[in-house]
């Protein structure tokens, strides 16, 4: 077994010896960072540009359902303050809609690039 541990520690450092000795340059390392720094910017650019088209089809999106939500919420709150079968009620739907309706037609809209 003495010798078994022996004949290894020979042979591992007879390979140490005759392997060739690789030094970086460099010129070679700051060309593989540079490399490296391109992709992930590439990649974290191609994210962004991402998110924000995602961003812009979500606001695109519930700008168009809302809009078409408010004016029967309306009509709703008037028909039920009008005929008084809950006053309280067709009033917060009406007061509810020109909320919506204001941010939908003049604060979102901003908001698009």
């Amino acid at each position: 077994m003495f010798s078994t541990k022996r004949l290894f520690l020979a042979t591992i450092s007879a390979t140490l010896l005759v392997m060739p000795v690789v030094q970086a340059s460099p010129m070679n390392s700051t060309d593989g960072v540079s490399k490296f720094t391109e992709i992930i910017s590439g990649l974290i650019d191609t994210v962004q540009q991402t998110t924000v088209q995602f961003a812009s089809l979500v606001l695109r999106a519930s700008l168009s359902i809302i809009g078409v939500l408010y004016a029967p919420l309306a009509v709703v709150g008037i028909i039920l303050y009008v005929t008084r079968l809950n006053r309280y009620l067709g009033k917060e739907l009406i007061v509810g809609a020109l909320i919506l309706a204001f941010f939908i037609e003049f604060i979102l809209p901003a908001f698009l690039p």
